[in-house]
């Protein structure tokens, strides 16, 4: 946990602001190689930045938009009591480690597919459907071990860690209904 409302904030827009370069970078990686071996329908998940990574742009108004009301959120949380603050505090340093650390598992993928291609060999096609079933099972797995951590080391921070990829879950689940 952390007690400074300034740092958290920090805190999260510096991973927001890095899970959209790791983004474009792991979009970048795919490219080169790891497409030939791996035909993904979308790259990003998100129907409202799937364009901007297609492009390679570097701003997402949404994506900010969302960092912002996430900080006004914690902000808002700090002001009213530090148990509330501490847990939206884990959900959204939970939300963002996490998305972070599935971009950082695919750029060393494709790193490894780009420095030894042999390691695959065919052509898959991957439907945004499977991806999303994916992300989910991922998700999944990774609320099971926070909400391990919760039971050991009970607070609102942990509680808060473990609701973090629930409401990504939930979120994701939106984003797939309105993909289709």
């Amino acid at each position: 946990m952390i007690q400074n409302v300034y740092l958290t904030i920090g805190l999260v827009v510096f991973l927001a602001l890095l899970d959209r370069y790791l983004t474009l970078y792991a979009f970048s990686l795919y490219k080169k190689k790891y497409s030939e071996f791996i035909e993904i329908e979308s790259f990003e998940l998100n129907p409202f930045g799937k364009k901007d990574v297609e492009e390679s742009k570097l701003i997402n108004f949404t994506h900010l938009f969302f960092v912002f009301f996430a900080c006004l959120l914690i902000f808002i949380s700090y002001l009213f009591e530090a148990n509330f603050f501490f847990f939206i505090q884990g959900i959204f340093l939970t939300l963002f480690v996490y998305t972070n650390s599935r971009n950082i598992k695919f750029i060393i993928i494709c790193k490894e597919i780009i420095k030894n291609p042999n390691l695959l060999t065919g052509k898959i096609k991957e439907k945004t459907l499977f991806s999303h079933k994916g992300v989910r099972a991922e998700m999944v797995g990774v609320a099971i071990l926070l909400l391990f951590i919760f039971l050991m080391i009970p607070s609102y921070f942990t509680f808060g860690c473990f609701l973090g990829p629930l409401v990504l879950l939930m979120v994701n689940e939106g984003w797939k209904k309105r993909q289709g």
